[in-house]
């Protein structure tokens, strides 16, 4: 194996993947290499228009992320490996078996998820007869709805059966946490206003600490085990 390492984040949209993101380049890594998933246009869609189009082309993985088509062209990511140490990509969890099984037997693929929730909240959800389906898609839409307001987007009908398809797909995707090599518990999600604070103290430094950790040397002492995560 080389000393190359693909570092895979996913988790629930609204999160905070993105600043998270961000800010591991404006503090610590600015020439990080990252690798952008294609897409088409959606309502909830801001921003570059650089992660847009799905471009043509035969080398490509091609996965569905709540009935968009989203894909990952190979050539590209494969190229940024040969000529990067590290190389990130922000993708669905479905993506993983399929990145694991191409990458991991020759390059270090450390996986990471951000969850909205760390591991006593999930034990302490459990302990008082809760269920996940009824608790977190809840959490996840307050955060989507919030940060369309911040956007300025217009609430349409469109707009607003993305948003609760994407809060209610969140557990699904807590529900693989366990698959990924670590996990970051991340309770400032996107829309909250401390990323636009000029600087960063407290859980959203440490966040952004943690994976610049993970990006530098492929773990992190504050994010948990992944496999710790059976929900």
């Amino acid at each position: 194996m080389t000393n190359k390492r693909l570092v895979l984040i996913s988790g629930p949209s609204g999160v905070g993947k993105g600043p998270i993101i961000e800010w591991t380049k404006q503090l610590y890594i600015p020439n990080l290499c990252q690798v952008k998933v294609r897409k088409t246009k959606t309502e909830r869609h801001k921003g570059t228009e650089d992660d847009l189009g799905l471009g043509k082309g035969d080398n490509f993985y091609q996965f569905d992320c709540r009935g968009v088509e989203q894909r990952i062209h190979l050539d590209e990511l494969d190229s940024a490996i040969e000529k990067q140490d590290v190389v990130l990509l922000e993708a669905y969890y479905k993506t993983h078996d399929f990145l694991k099984n191409r990458y991991d037997s020759s390059i270090d693929f450390a996986s990471t998820f951000v969850s909205p929730l760390n591991l006593e909240e999930i034990k302490e959800l459990a302990e008082q007869g809760k269920r996940l389906e009824t608790y977190l898609p809840e959490l996840m839409l307050d955060s989507l709805v919030r940060r369309a307001e911040r956007d300025g987007k217009a609430f349409t009908r469109t707009l607003i059966k993305e948003l609760e398809q994407r809060a209610e797909d969140s557990v699904n995707e807590m529900r693989f946490t366990h698959n990924y090599r670590q996990v970051i518990p991340n309770h400032i999600y996107e829309s909250d206003s401390r990323w636009k604070f000029p600087i960063l103290i407290g859980e959203p430094l440490r966040v952004v600490k943690s994976l610049k950790e993970i990006i530098k040397n492929g773990n992190s002492d504050y994010a948990s085990n992944g496999e710790d995560f059976i929900i």
